[in-house]
């Protein structure tokens, strides 16, 4: 390998990208040079000239190919220290070509003061692509694909893109001192931190400073997009999650500087929660879920509140929309907050607390226009039972082959995100289904990859009879978009059967002091 020539490849690629300019060439060679252990000779100056000639056509749309060569040159040349994971070795050359966070934060306020919010936006989401940061090389291996429900459609995902950890990483990890710098992923120090074994780089990682309800939050671009412009916004403290009066009011400061874009904040509570409850957080975006084009149930009106339009979605989830100003919105959405907080309903299985807390919701705001919004209120529970020891509104046993983790925000809101196994589980499970050999699928035990599917490979065999090339594949992907909707269903606390909807009418009631209409929509 030529590794001065992959480095010339990356400085292309950073100018390529207006990581860099000219100017900066030499500079970022000489730092190159330096990281790994690299001498000038005599004769360099002409070998890069002709390298850049060389180059002058090439135009990468990720760098992935150059960042996997430079690693493999560290590792056979021992170029390392302890911790020096091919992660952080790829996120340091990078940062190399990375403006500073101060400069990044400059520029944005630049092109939001003369440009707008869309241009400020848009420079630094492509800066965030450009610093590989938003890692698009890697979410293009995801598989998606959507089915028709009747809910609407449903967006499915196995995600591939956040890579595993190879044993020797995990045998080193545990070698490592414990810290508690940053206390976690969300901390703003985690702007330009190196990683280590248990930890991801962050070295390009860049921040843009908000102000929500009089305090300071940070806005950053996920490096897994999950949907387009997946963005994270979360405190400049350490704080657990909470919702409450002050988050609906962050998030409408939110959507009034961002208008294009979505936002939405996971529960506070395990089970029903998001991965980390330790710091308080939302997720944004611009982009329309299946939730959001939804049918309309049930139509509410409030006589407190006139000018808000209220309806129950057509939803696995139990889901109140309510649109209409930003006054009216908070205060209403604060008031079915606390209704919530409190209410129980032992006849379908919904207690607020025991020992702990069990109500909660999710709530998601997008500003239609001038001082017109919506909002949605999830509503949530994360109550256990002997039968359900994973909680009685999460995806129940015989759905975790397919899907056992939490069932967050972006989930609840009709996007499957489901687990990376999948991928081969699946294509073994093709192979099996097309001998169309039912003795086949009886003959599998516990050792065998696909033992949490016998069951389903078995309903599947018997559903469909035979299968073929041409249709096992799109079969498939329904039978698993069909696991979804019932892993939401199971996760909805009014359940849509007669009994789960007249609770549902009996809580609506209870959040005005004056009793709303509520007009079944034919």
């Amino acid at each position: 390998m030529d590794i001065k020539y992959e480095i010339e490849r990356l400085i292309n690629y950073a100018i390529n990208t207006h990581l860099i300019e000219n100017s900066d060439v030499m500079y970022v060679r000489n730092r190159y040079f330096y990281l790994l252990n690299i001498r000038y000779n005599s004769s360099d100056d002409n070998l890069f000239e002709a390298q850049r000639t060389q180059l002058a056509n090439e135009t990468l749309e990720y760098p992935d190919e150059i960042l996997d060569n430079i690693v493999q040159y560290c590792q056979v040349n021992g170029i390392s220290k302890p911790g020096y994971t091919p992660d952080i070795i790829k996120c340091n050359l990078m940062d190399i070509v990375t403006p500073r966070p101060s400069l990044v934060r400059t520029n944005f306020k630049h092109k939001y003061i003369n440009f707008g919010i869309s241009s400020a936006l848009q420079y630094f989401y492509q800066l965030s692509v450009a610093s590989n940061y938003i890692k698009l090389a890697d979410i293009s291996k995801n598989h998606t694909w959507v089915i028709s429900t009747n809910y609407g459609n449903m967006e499915i995902t196995i995600n591939l893109s956040k890579p595993e950890k190879d044993p020797k990483q995990i045998a080193e990890a545990k070698l490592q001192i414990a810290t508690d710098y940053p206390k976690c992923l969300l901390c703003a120090e985690n702007e330009g931190f190196a990683g280590d074994y248990t930890r991801p780089s962050r070295f390009t990682l860049r921040l843009i400073p908000l102000c929500l309800n009089g305090e300071t939050w940070y806005f950053q671009f996920s490096p897994y997009l999950y949907y387009p412009e997946h963005s994270i916004i979360f405190s400049s403290v350490h704080r657990d999650m909470l919702v409450n009066l002050s988050t609906f009011t962050a998030m409408f400061d939110f959507v009034d500087f961002i208008p294009e874009y979505i936002i939405g904040a996971n529960t506070d509570i395990p089970i029903v929660g998001g991965s980390i409850l330790s710091h308080d957080h939302f997720q944004a975006g611009n982009y329309s879920f299946p939730m959001e084009k939804a049918k309309i149930r049930q139509t509410i009106t409030w006589p407190n509140y006139p000018q808000v339009s209220g309806h129950i979605l057509e939803w696995p989830l139990s889901v109140i929309s309510l649109t209409g100003n930003r006054q009216d919105l908070i205060s209403l959405s604060n008031k079915i907050l606390q209704h919530w907080l409190s209410y129980s309903d032992e006849t379908v299985g919904i207690l607020n607390h025991t020992a702990e807390r069990h109500n909660a919701l999710n709530p998601i705001v997008r500003k239609l226009n001038d001082d017109n919004y919506r909002i949605y209120l999830i509503l949530r529970n994360n109550r256990k039972s002997s039968k359900h020891p994973d909680g009685i509104f999460h995806p129940h046993e015989h759905l975790h082959h397919i899907k056992k983790e939490n069932i967050g925000l972006i989930e609840a809101m009709g996007l499957a995100i489901l687990p990376g196994r999948l991928d081969n589980e699946l294509k073994q499970a093709e192979q099996i289904l097309l001998t169309n050999d039912i003795t086949q699928i009886n003959a599998i035990d516990k050792k065998h990859l696909l033992w949490p599917h016998k069951d389903w490979l078995t309903y599947l065999s018997k559903t469909y009879g035979q299968f073929s090339k041409k249709t096992i594949t799109e079969c498939l992907k329904k039978e698993v978009g069909n696991k979804f909707v019932h892993v939401l269903e199971c996760s909805g606390v009014f359940k849509n059967t007669p009994a789960g909807l007249a609770a549902f009418e009996r809580f609506i009631t209870l959040t005005s002091e004056i009793s709303p209409e509520l007009n079944t929509k034919n």
